[in-house]
């Protein structure tokens, strides 16, 4: 049987308290069925893709629902594991899609009685030598748990999720507006107002008509500066000068759960920024993140060119001595993403929900919670 021949099926990883010790994963144990070659297992939900799935991603959503009575949507995904083949013992071979969830959830009511029981497993369980005993099947190791022994597919899954770093890299590369502090801060209204005020001021526009130009700018080339020199402007430091006298008043609150989760990782980390060096400096100074010790590459020193650019992000790549896999790329824009997983990186998406699950590899909801991805046992 060739790859394509092997049936497909998903399933739904959750995982609630992560980043803590107190970290569970939601598993349930099979009904005992006579024509399911599985019967009576431990396992997450899911199960095989069906013609009216969208693709692997709905099948496990759909899998969940189903099987558990909980609702997830797409948004809520931190990402995809590697595909896992169960089957050994059986002799039916099955390729299995991973999808990763972290969250708060609640506990599973049930579903269609596919599983007759549920439990929360502490994950902490996997370090627990005197849980491990053999499984049913003889030869495959086991673990202990309040549903029975655990094993096969599941339990490697578990082992190598729990063991090893969701992503195992030697630099971080953070963005910095919308990733060191969220979008919706009042930031970012108070920048684009200025840039408005800035285009109007430029092309002896109204306020108004100088706000829909910045916003016209800004789709056609990825940044209104660089929009604004497409069509003339011969000072850009004017622009940024304009753009970033502000108040002290306006800037972030002070954030030492950043700092502690980077200093946490402990990996050397770049800022890849689309603003320029003296604001993100003086945005770190106000909250209290100390002085930067790696690089900022900036708006000007890539001659105020700008991320999704792929011309950008081949430049920074030539700036650190890692290859571009060994580097974790951070950002809350989808196309930054995008751009830099071709460029080599790995990816990581800030973002509360985000449908569009391929533009990164892994999603978070702020940087504080990075150490789920870049350490072992979900950063606990």
């Amino acid at each position: 049987m060739t790859e394509t021949e092997i049936p497909k099926a998903a399933v739904s990883i959750l995982i609630r308290n992560a980043g803590t010790p107190s970290a569970e994963v939601l598993l349930g144990r099979r009904a005992a069925r006579p024509d399911d070659p599985w019967s009576g297992q431990i396992a997450f939900p899911g199960g095989r893709r069906e013609p009216t799935d969208a693709d692997l991603l709905d099948t496990a959503l759909r899998e969940l629902t189903e099987e558990s009575g909980l609702s997830l949507t797409r948004g809520d995904l931190t990402g995809k594991l590697p595909t896992a083949h169960a089957g050994r013992l059986t002799g039916i071979w099955m390729a299995v899609e991973p999808w990763l969830f972290l969250g708060d959830f609640p506990d599973a009511p049930g579903g269609d009685g596919e599983m007759v029981e549920w439990a929360w497993i502490p994950l902490t369980l996997l370090d627990d030598a005197s849980a491990r005993m053999p499984s049913p099947a003889e030869g495959y190791p086991g673990i202990r748990t309040s549903l029975g022994t655990l094993w096969g597919m599941t339990l490697r899954t578990l082992e190598a999720l729990w063991q090893n770093p969701l992503l195992s890299v030697r630099r971080m590369l953070l963005d910095f507006d919308g990733t060191f502090y969220p979008r919706d801060h009042d930031l970012f209204r108070i920048i684009d107002t200025r840039i408005s005020l800035y285009v109007a001021r430029c092309k002896k526009l109204t306020d108004e008509e100088g706000d829909k130009r910045r916003q016209e700018l800004y789709q056609q080339h990825g940044n209104t500066l660089h929009g604004l020199m497409f069509e003339g402007l011969k000072d850009p430091d004017d622009f940024l000068r304009f753009v970033f006298d502000l108040p002290d008043d306006v800037f972030p609150a002070p954030a030492p759960e950043i700092g502690a989760a980077l200093s946490r990782i402990g990996l050397p980390a770049d800022i890849f920024t689309n603003a320029e060096d003296s604001y993100v400096r003086r945005c770190l100074r106000l909250m209290q993140l100390g002085e930067w010790t790696g690089a900022i590459h900036d708006l000007p020193s890539f001659g105020y060119d700008c991320k999704p650019h792929h011309a950008v992000f081949e430049m920074v790549k030539t700036r650190h001595p890692e290859p571009a896999g060994e580097v974790v790329f951070v950002d809350d824009q989808p196309d930054n993403c995008s751009t830099g997983r071709e460029t080599g990186y790995r990816t990581v998406l800030v973002r509360k929900a985000f449908p569009d699950w391929d533009k990164a590899d892994f999603r978070i909801g702020s940087l504080p919670e990075l150490p789920r991805i870049l350490l072992p046992h979900l950063g606990a």
